[in-house]
């Protein structure tokens, strides 16, 4: 790894793959996220969410395009 394009590749191979694993793991297990009706917080994984506090149901989609 003594060049500059060596290190540059391994950088973004290594980006890659990390984001590669943080989208896997999100679309299987879902985030916690702030509920935008009353602010508490909740588990969402992509579609339809309901929230346990005050019931409102929220859709959530991920956009992976910039990530």
């Amino acid at each position: 790894m003594g060049k500059k394009s060596d290190m540059r590749r391994f950088t973004r191979d290594l980006e890659r793959e990390v984001k590669g694993i943080a989208r896997e793991k999100i679309k299987r297990g879902g985030l916690e996220i702030e509920c935008p009706a009353c602010g508490s917080p909740m588990h969402a994984s992509s579609g339809l969410n309901t929230c346990p506090a005050c019931g409102k149901t929220t859709e959530v989609t991920f956009d992976w395009t910039n990530f």
